[in-house]
């Protein structure tokens, strides 16, 4: 039976965490099921009781829409 964790991996499009590295368990996951994962993003402020995350200066709420480059390690709001 699948997790909680699991399943939020399985529906998410990539992944973008603020702690861990490249051999994470959230980044192995997200390799085998063929998504980009970046890790480590220190910028990254999660808010879980406002459902918010703050990424630099930019405040996003659920459903905002991320660019992440796996190959350069960026994260761009919006659609790049």
């Amino acid at each position: 039976m699948a997790t909680a964790q699991h399943r939020a991996l399985e529906s998410a499009t990539d992944l973008l965490t603020q702690r861990g590295a490249r051999t994470s368990h959230t980044a192995v996951m997200a390799c085998q099921l063929g998504k980009i994962c970046l890790v480590g993003c220190e910028q990254l402020r999660i808010d879980d009781v406002a459902c918010t995350v703050k990424v630099g200066e930019t405040t996003l709420k659920e459903g905002d829409l991320l660019t992440l480059d796996g190959n350069e390690g960026a994260v761009d709001v919006g659609a790049v």
